[in-house]
């Protein structure tokens, strides 16, 4: 289990900017230097979404995973949260407008809100780079980067959010809570729990 991630604290209600420590980019050739994850994402009506990803930082020592609702996150969510989620969760984080400095980076905010993971993608390019300083074993944001089977079906990803109910498509530790129960008791890949979210599971090969 991804332990790591698991954070259950308030927040003052001061407001976090944050940015995204990465970059769009077409150097797909860029990935082949780190180790490979898994992502399977499901929902309802039935839906299915497997792929391959890149782990590029850092990568637990487990092979098992953890499943949590799979949920737009940027920085204005991460700002307006006061409260972390008690549900877990998984931070799909758009690269494609990264923001200025700020106090804190959108992954780390994603982690100190209860995510227990993130996946990082670009509509404008292939993929994304990780600024290098995110790239080490002390930085506890467990990252996933696209790799070419995502990166090619993204699209169908992308319409599956579209196609769910607005309430469930962003981060909202409030509406997470509601289906805390459901989303513990699903089986990835299996339908018969409808949370309203997708559902994401992360595996580390």
């Amino acid at each position: 289990m991804l332990s790591a991630f698991t954070l259950l604290v308030a927040f003052l209600a001061a407001p976090v900017h944050a940015f995204v420590p990465a970059t769009p980019t077409n150097d797909v050739a860029s990935l082949d230097s780190f180790p490979d994850g898994n992502l399977q994402a499901f929902w309802n009506p039935p839906g299915r979404f497997d792929g391959i990803t890149k782990i590029v930082s850092p990568k637990p020592n487990t092979t098992k995973s953890e499943i949590g609702a799979f949920v737009n996150f940027n920085d204005a969510m991460g700002e307006s949260a006061t409260d972390a989620s008690v549900t877990p969760w998984i931070a799909f984080v758009s690269c494609d407008n990264t923001g200025n400095a700020a106090d804190e980076d959108v992954l780390t905010r994603a982690h100190e809100l209860g995510a227990i993971g993130a996946l990082l993608y670009s509509e404008s390019e292939a993929t994304c780079a990780l600024d290098a300083s995110f790239e080490n074993p002390g930085y506890d944001v467990h990252t996933l980067l696209p790799a070419p089977d995502v990166i090619n079906n993204l699209p169908f990803l992308l319409d599956a959010f579209n196609k769910i109910d607005a309430i469930y498509r962003n981060f909202d530790a409030a509406t997470l809570a509601t289906e805390q129960q459901n989303i513990s008791m699903a089986v990835p890949g299996f339908f018969d729990i409808d949370t309203g979210y997708i559902l994401g599971s992360l595996f580390y090969l």
